[in-house]
């Protein structure tokens, strides 16, 4: 790595050095040996480490002095750093001095004239995207370092970047429109020209046209002017000119009319506090601002204004286990939270209000020592007698339940149809459809009984 000093800075740390005192040396135990580079020669004064750094120069530490033993290697000025690579792990990289061809003989890389192997010399140089010129354009791409690029005159595109196909294209242009004594005047620049000329820049590859610099009409809209304290005068103007005078805007595209700049309508509002419910005229904003209850448009305060009705109740019955209890007359909301029943609004607490519905009952056969019989059941006292239920509301007849022959006819009629499927599935999910005899109701019973029905075997009829 380089070290890089003006010669003015040089001048004075030298200067500096040579005007100090024997005392002041001696009192500043701080000072050491700084090795510093100008003009491709190394020189050595004397520095505290902060300064040293600040003149990029190597300290030598604390107490050294600026002697042969000491002080800093002389340069050969035609010789340089050169980077040997080492086959020990742990020091990939071995740097010494030595001349152009020296470093060729030892397989090494070399840094150039003047370069040392002070600090990290051996460090890999940055390179990056380079667009070289051709004429007039930015055309072809090379990879190198930045000095290289710009010493050549070309565009460095910044270190670590890559050539592709769109690295080099030219910075595009568009119309960049500046305001002048004269007038607004366009001309076609990049975004940074134009922005540097303190022009609006109208968009990449925007030809300058007639129209191009001419702005488009401000959006207007109606504006509500006001007359001391009351805003009753309405003019068509634009938002900022509206909102500069302190009125009231009312939109984009808005126009002027017989109601657009009424006052905005108050009415009560309720507002809750430590003392109570207050009451006082606001507008709905207002009331929200203020934590309020808005009881509408015009609505006066009232001596009643802001007292709640009262919630409507209705018949609860409260369940204490499996049983419901007892009945009470509560809101719905205390009800849900008392775990009841809520039978409406203006329900009444009586004997029958709590007491469940009868289950519907309907044809249930029996199977007997003399064969089916039909007993009107509800679903639940039909599987306890191990009946086929045949439905709600379904009547007992001559027909009701005839013996069959094929397992499937579920409802005992005699007849293979819908109602038997039907009726098989409300029995699955009651847990009492073993259609296979094996003592268990499950998926085998749905797969043997859905067999029954497409088999459609003898003694099944369609």
């Amino acid at each position: 790595m380089m070290w890089k000093l003006s010669v003015r800075r040089l001048f004075g740390a030298i200067v500096g050095c040579c005007l100090l005192s024997n005392a002041a040396l001696a009192q500043n135990t701080n000072t050491g040996a700084c090795c510093v580079q100008a003009n491709g020669a190394i020189q050595c004064v004397s520095a505290t480490a902060d300064d040293c750094a600040q003149m990029n120069g190597l300290f030598r530490g604390v107490g050294t002095a600026c002697s042969a033993a000491g002080g800093c290697p002389v340069i050969d000025p035609v010789t340089g750093a050169c980077c040997i690579p080492s086959p020990t792990p742990t020091t990939p990289v071995i740097c010494m001095q030595t001349t152009q061809a020296g470093c060729a003989e030892r397989g090494g890389t070399w840094r150039g004239a003047g370069t040392n192997c002070v600090g990290n010399g051996c460090a890999p140089i940055p390179m990056g995207a380079c667009c070289i010129r051709q004429g007039a354009v930015f055309d072809r791409c090379e990879v190198m370092t930045a000095r290289a690029c710009l010493e050549g005159g070309w565009r460095y595109q910044g270190n670590g970047t890559t050539c592709n196909n769109t690295i080099c294209l030219p910075t595009p242009t568009g119309a960049c429109c500046v305001a002048g004594k004269d007038g607004t005047s366009c001309s076609v620049l990049t975004a940074r020209e134009c922005l540097e000329a303190g022009g609006r820049y109208r968009g990449n590859y925007v030809p300058c046209g007639e129209n191009t610099c001419v702005r488009p009409p401000q959006p207007m809209g109606a504006c509500c002017i006001r007359q001391g304290a009351v805003f009753d005068r309405c003019e068509v103007m634009t938002a900022r000119a509206c909102l500069e005078g302190g009125w009231r805007y009312q939109g984009n595209g808005t126009t002027c009319n017989n109601t657009i700049c009424l006052p905005t309508p108050t009415g009560a509002c309720c507002v809750a506090g430590k003392d109570g419910t207050s009451c006082s005229v606001l507008t709905a904003r207002e009331c929200l601002e203020a934590g309020g209850r808005y009881r509408g448009n015009y609505v006066p305060c009232g001596e009643n204004t802001c007292v709640r009705p009262p919630q409507p109740m209705g018949a609860c019955c409260i369940r204490q286990g499996a049983v419901i209890d007892r009945c009470e007359v509560l809101t719905l909301r205390a009800c849900l939270e008392a775990s009841g029943r809520y039978r409406g609004n203006g329900s009444a607490c009586t004997e029958t209000t709590c007491v469940p519905p009868a289950p519907p009952t309907g044809a249930c056969c029996v199977p007997g020592k003399e064969g089916l019989s039909c007993v009107v059941l509800s679903r639940r006292e039909c599987f306890a007698r191990g009946g086929h239920y045949r439905g709600d509301n379904a009547e007992c007849g001559a027909e009701s339940c005839v013996a069959s022959t094929c397992p499937c006819d579920w409802d005992h009629n005699g007849l293979i149809n819908s109602n038997d499927l039907r009726l098989f599935v409300e029995d699955f999910r009651e847990g009492n459809a073993d259609f296979n005899d094996d003592g268990e109701t499950n998926n085998d019973d749905v797969r043997a009984f859905v067999e029954c029905l497409v088999d459609s075997r003898d003694g099944c009829a369609n």
